[in-house]
């Protein structure tokens, strides 16, 4: 019954009604393939691990490990450092660009597998590699622990190629710790990455009384209650979710570096993407802001939505062509 709810592509569907025109025909037949309770399997699986039962959760994170085979000429190498598994993308040849990549999940499902499309094209690229690493999960690890991967992260990365430009990615969750980091290392070791590239991002953990996160709250792919046991599970105590390093939204932006920031139309987490977004631009920031509208969150990740993962895979490109 489990594997019925969390898989994709079943019979068995939630209908929906969706209004003429109002979405992208991808996005239609997406959203309409997702089973029936997906979002609330997966908030329940959530809240009882934060109770301390974690067996349901463990289920929901072993049905998403699909992992993608990279395109010809893309070759893969598994790595570890100081016990972070990472895993390298690249072409023969020498590396001018490294893109680190943090997979989305709400930091407590996903892994390089969610991500590993993605990576995987962007690597074709001459001269570009892309690294994606397995970060500590929530809630079993809770912030910083994902964050202080990321820093290692990017360690391994300096260590591993001291000559190319270190750009951090990553989308939803990911794209949070993408900011997280470069913020942490402007702070504490005054070093600023080459760049940025943000996919829907998680902006902010507190509350979020936004147009998008009131409009898009169910039925969108990402629910509020499914984003609000993410963050229970990620940052536990409340009182810490407006940190610099959690809720970057609502802090100093300036001296972030050149940044490619992507929201989706149809997506809770849309104001806030544009809003931090904008927030960047006002601190001096140079920052290329997309909205794909028709769009729905996680169409960096999932199969179906080709005609914005094709959209994004160029912006990429040509952003880490600079």
């Amino acid at each position: 019954m489990i594997k019925k709810l969390i898989c994709f592509g079943l019979a068995a569907v939630a209908a929906l009604t969706l209004a003429a025109g109002e979405l992208h025909p991808e996005t239609q037949t997406f959203l309409a393939g997702m089973p029936s309770g997906l979002a609330e399997l997966q908030t329940k699986a959530i809240r009882e691990a934060i109770a301390g039962n974690g067996a349901l959760l463990k289920q929901v994170r072993n049905s998403r490990k699909v992992d993608t085979v990279p395109p010809s000429g893309v070759t893969t190498e598994e790595l570890s450092f100081e016990g972070l598994p990472i895993r390298l993308y690249r072409t023969p040849g020498p590396v001018r660009v490294l893109v680190l990549y943090l997979h989305g999940g709400g930091w407590v499902l996903g892994g390089i597998p969610s991500c590993s499309r993605f990576c995987g094209a962007l690597a074709e690229q001459e001269e570009v590699a892309v690294a994606a690493c397995d970060y500590r999960l929530a809630p079993e690890h809770p912030y910083p622990a994902a964050l202080d991967d990321t820093v290692k992260f990017y360690d391994w990365a300096k260590q591993r190629y001291p000559g190319a430009r270190i750009i951090l990615a990553g989308d939803s969750a990911g794209g949070n710790l993408a900011v997280a980091a470069a913020l942490r290392l402007l702070d504490k070791r005054k070093k600023t990455v080459d760049g940025l590239i943000l996919f829907y991002p998680v902006a902010s953990l507190q509350q979020d009384r936004s147009e998008s996160w009131k409009k898009y709250g169910k039925g969108y792919a990402l629910d509020s209650r499914l984003m609000e046991a993410f963050n229970d599970a990620y940052v536990p105590d409340a009182a810490r979710r407006a940190e610099r390093y959690v809720s970057p939204l609502g802090t100093d932006l300036k001296g972030l570096p050149k940044t490619l920031l992507i929201t989706s139309e149809y997506d809770i987490l849309r104001d806030q993407g544009e809003e931090l977004g904008r927030r960047m631009k006002a601190a001096g920031v140079d920052v290329r802001m997309l909205r794909f509208d028709g769009a729905p969150h996680i169409f960096i990740s999932m199969p179906g939505l080709d005609t914005f993962f094709d959209r994004a895979l160029k912006e990429s490109v040509a952003f880490t062509a600079k």
